[in-house]
């Protein structure tokens, strides 16, 4: 079985932000999820650490 999830904006696009599959497990698919800013605008263009931080906090 496959979930898409997706919102307005997505939608208007035909495209997804997540897939989720199940079966004999669950499967999540991401797309589209990054941070290339500091909450502050600051660029995290160099810092990959940041970068990988606040794409987990954003899904």
């Amino acid at each position: 079985m496959k979930q898409y999830v997706k919102g307005d904006f997505e939608e208007q696009r035909g495209y997804s932000r997540a897939v989720c599959t199940s079966g004999q497990g669950r499967t999540v698919y991401l797309a589209g999820f990054g941070c290339p800013y500091a909450p502050d605008g600051r660029s995290l263009r160099d810092d990959f650490e940041a970068q990988v931080r606040g794409s987990v906090a954003e899904i």
